[in-house]
């Protein structure tokens, strides 16, 4: 399971199983003229399985609101603004001092995430009948419609001048602090 902001919408592939169709479809286009659209994608309720590599747990990750591309791609591309709009933290800045994650609203899930090359992401697989029924079920995007045409993101609270000043100022009062430390506090 891939971040891509550019495809508009998850995108799920053979790593997925459909739950439910919406009775919804779409057409999708490519990111190219040279290809036609691909017409009456179906839009699905769709599960995958992530393994935890360190504590053994499978979950099944719920992604609503979904386009089924099915065999036709072995990956599922994941919109990270659609999640954010349903309550998901996504940390995917690799760049920050924090780790890349993906955690739910009331942060009882987090799932780390890897990098490979520049492309963010985490390992699941297609998950089989027994771990539908057994395993947490974590539902990752909303149920409601998602229409990325319209989407209306959040106004920021702060200017971009604001921001840069606040971020210059911290990087100055930690340079003053520095400044302002005394070599005898370091000796034993």
């Amino acid at each position: 399971m891939e971040l891509d902001s550019h495809a508009d919408t998850i995108v799920c592939g053979s790593n997925c199983l459909v739950l439910h169709y919406t009775g919804k479809e779409c057409d999708v286009s490519p990111y190219t003229d040279a290809y036609e659209a691909i017409k009456s994608v179906p839009i699905v309720q769709a599960a995958t399985a992530h393994d935890n590599l360190e504590t053994g747990e499978t979950n099944i990750l719920i992604l609503n609101e979904a386009i089924w591309m099915g065999d036709q791609m072995d990956h599922t591309l994941v919109n990270p603004n659609q999640l954010r709009a349903y309550g998901i933290t996504i940390q995917d800045n690799p760049f920050d001092a924090a780790p890349i994650f993906i955690a739910t609203e009331d942060q009882d899930f987090t799932l780390p995430l890897t990098t490979r090359g520049t492309v963010i992401g985490v390992a699941t697989r297609t998950p089989t009948a027994h771990e539908l029924q057994t395993c947490p079920h974590i539902v990752l995007s909303s149920e409601h419609e998602w229409d990325p045409q319209n989407v209306r993101f959040p106004k920021a609270s702060r200017t971009v001048e604001e921001e840069v000043s606040r971020t210059i100022g911290a990087v100055t009062a930690q340079h003053i602090n520095w400044d302002n430390h005394d070599e005898d506090d370091c000796e034993e």
